[in-house]
């Protein structure tokens, strides 16, 4: 029996579906999901997060749901979500997709749609993968294909050049990031240092 980490509850999830054996899953009860005028991004950056989430929540389009989520390995290599009222109706949503995706073999080339990072998706079954397409958006500096990070001007910089991105640039979760790994690095540098 495969089981789904559960991100509210503290026993894991038995699945119904007979999801392969290397596929990683994982569920819940209640994901929220955004409408077009809402992110994360906001919520976070927010001096009060609670009433950001509280005013995002009375978009229409914002929704609570349970859901599962799988991430098969090749030859169905993609990112596969179901909702539903329930985690049942969820994981059963998810494994409608996973059966058509994986009974398709994609000749018919994929399609970039709106993105503009790489992702495309199969004109046969819809199944998106995220390395279908080099990104549409270079980097200012070197002029690469990349969707390494962005600024507010949304100008893009590779892995390489992202450290020359102005500070005054950045984005409030990208500089909330780089203060995390600053802070992580320093603890364990202070870790190093005392345990001599």
């Amino acid at each position: 029996m495969k089981y789904a980490s559960n991100a509210l509850a503290r026993k894991p999830y038995a699945c119904l579906q007979a999801w392969p054996e290397d596929c990683k899953v994982q569920c819940g009860d209640a994901g929220i999901v955004f409408g077009t005028k809402g992110s994360l991004d906001k919520v976070i950056s927010s001096e009060n997060p609670l009433g950001e989430l509280a005013a995002q929540a009375t978009d229409p389009e914002t929704y609570i749901t349970a859901f599962f989520e799988a991430f098969p390995k090749p030859p169905v290599q993609t990112f596969i979500r179901g909702e539903g009222k329930t985690i049942e109706e969820a994981e059963e949503a998810a494994f409608k997709k996973y059966q058509k995706y994986a009974a398709c073999d994609h000749s018919m080339g994929y399609e970039r749609r709106d993105y503009k990072n790489g992702m495309g998706f199969c004109k046969g079954c819809g199944m998106s993968s995220s390395q279908a397409f080099l990104p549409s958006t270079t980097c200012v500096v070197c002029g690469i294909p990349t969707n390494w990070s962005s600024d507010i001007d949304e100008n893009f910089y590779c892995e390489v050049h992202s450290s020359q991105m102005p500070e005054d640039k950045k984005h409030d979760l990208h500089k909330m990031v780089e203060r995390s790994i600053k802070e992580r690095k320093e603890k364990q540098k202070q870790q190093n240092q005392d345990q001599y």
